[in-house]
This record gives structure tokens, C-alpha cells and sequence, in this order.
């Protein structure tokens, strides 16, 4: 047997017993993770005590509670990727002469970086901020998203059967956002010429943003953070101004 086989075989059995060695370190963090999500759903029991004086200062009430089911409440919640869904520092209120819904949305991921001896990094938790204001009227589901998030096998799958993308006059804008809806008249009405003006000008866009019954919302891709949940505010503010009236008088 050459060195250079003696040396693969040390090697192999290095691997071997390393791999035999993670073994009962992962059976360890599988019973450790019901634990270990458990202390981070506290954390965040917690975390909502201290938004009380922020949701005040907005005039808003906050909601204590963590709310698992919020996917029945906005559908549109179900596009959200991972598991582990519920909502957090929920604050509800009439801002600016509008009902307003604010919330934290919390899922959890796989983490491809944790070895496995990190188990209480297997998953990584992610949370993205949702505003949401109430239309007073229900109007047909719509969503406009960043053109490049549209390119699946599934949308592509729509536009050939007709039912994704909906295209506008503008090719400046449907380059640039990916407008999907069950009517292409409300879509049209709603993507107005104002509202696609302001869309293009805008350096940071709130996306995607969705119209669903009588709620208009637009996703922030952290946390609710006090120094910019106005500037969030002003920015939806800014879209419902750019609906017609005459969308609310029928």
C-alpha cells in the first residue's frame, strides 16, 4: 500500500468518526429545539412591551398578543416565504383621518451557515413590518411587485395562460414592476398615470404592495423601527391619495 492510499484511508476515517461524533450533538439539538424557539417566542412577548410608548406617540393602540392566524385575516400574508408565522406589536388606530393596521410579521428559516453544533442558530428568524389601511370598500385583489420577482415557472406559466403580468401603456413601468390582479380594469384605474409617476420617482419603493378587499398594504423588509415607521406611513398615505375618486362613489 502506497503512502499516498495509507493517507486516504486516515483521512476517510477521520471523516467517519466526525460524522459519527455529530451524531448524538444533532439528536441534542433536535430535542433542544422546541426549547430553544420557545425562549425566542418570549423574547418577543417581551420586545412588544416596550413598543407601547412608540405606538402612543403615533396614536395607536397596541395589541399584547402574537397572533398566529394572521393569514386568515390578509390573505396576502401566504406569500410570505418560511414557517413559523405570527404577527407581532400589532397596533391599530385612525392615523391621518385613515384606519391604519401596523404589525411586525415573524418566519422562520433553515440557517445553511450553522454547523451543527451551533443548534440554536439552525434556524434564522426574519421579520418584515406590514401597513395596512382600511379602504372603507372592498375592491378586487392586486398586487405590484418588483418586475424581477415575477420570473418563476409559475408566473411565467400565468402569462402564457393570460393570467399574470398585466401589461401597461407605459413601458418604462411594467420594465420595471410586475402588476397582478383578477381585474385588469381596476388595475388600470389604480396604476393611473399619477400613480405610476410617483411609483417611478420613488428611491426606496415599499414592495410589494397589495389591495386586497379593503386593505391597502405595503411590506417594510425589517422590523418596525421608530425613526421611519412615519416616513411609512406618509409613503402609503401617498399611494391611497393616488387612487381616483371616482373608485369610491360606485
Amino acid at each position: 500500500m502506497s503512502t499516498s492510499d495509507s493517507l486516504e484511508n486516515v483521512f476517510a476515517i477521520g471523516r467517519l468518526l466526525v460524522f459519527i461524533a455529530k451524531i448524538p450533538i444533532f439528536i441534542i439539538g433536535c430535542f433542544a429545539q422546541p426549547m430553544i424557539l420557545r425562549m425566542h417566542f418570549q423574547d418577543d412577548k417581551r420586545r412588544i412591551c416596550g413598543m407601547e410608548p412608540f405606538a402612543e406617540g403615533l396614536g395607536l393602540t397596541l395589541n399584547r398578543d402574537i397572533r398566529r392566524n394572521m393569514k386568515e385575516t390578509y390573505r396576502f400574508l401566504r406569500n410570505v416565504d418560511g414557517r413559523g408565522h405570527y404577527a407581532l406589536n400589532i397596533m391599530t388606530g385612525t392615523y391621518n383621518g385613515h384606519e391604519v393596521t401596523l404589525f411586525d410579521y415573524h418566519t422562520r428559516s433553515i440557517c445553511g451557515t450553522a454547523s451543527v453544533w451551533q443548534y440554536s442558530r439552525w434556524f434564522e428568524h426574519n421579520y418584515w413590518s406590514f401597513l395596512v389601511l382600511d379602504l372603507g370598500q372592498d375592491f378586487p385583489t392586486l398586487s405590484i411587485d418588483s418586475e424581477w420577482k415575477g420570473l418563476g415557472i409559475f408566473s411565467r406559466l400565468a402569462d402564457a395562460l393570460g393570467a399574470g403580468d398585466i401589461d401597461f401603456e407605459s413601458h418604462e413601468f411594467s420594465e420595471k414592476f410586475s402588476v397582478r390582479g383578477k381585474g385588469k380594469k381596476f388595475a388600470y384605474d389604480f396604476c393611473n398615470a399619477q400613480m405610476m409617476e410617483h411609483l417611478l420617482a420613488q428611491p426606496v419603493l415599499h414592495l410589494p404592495i397589495e389591495v386586497e378587499k379593503s386593505a391597502l398594504a405595503i411590506r417594510v423588509n425589517s422590523a418596525l423601527r421608530k425613526h421611519d415607521v412615519k416616513g411609512s406611513l406618509g409613503r402609503l398615505l401617498a399611494i391611497r391619495d393616488r387612487m381616483p375618486g371616482y373608485l369610491f362613489t360606485g
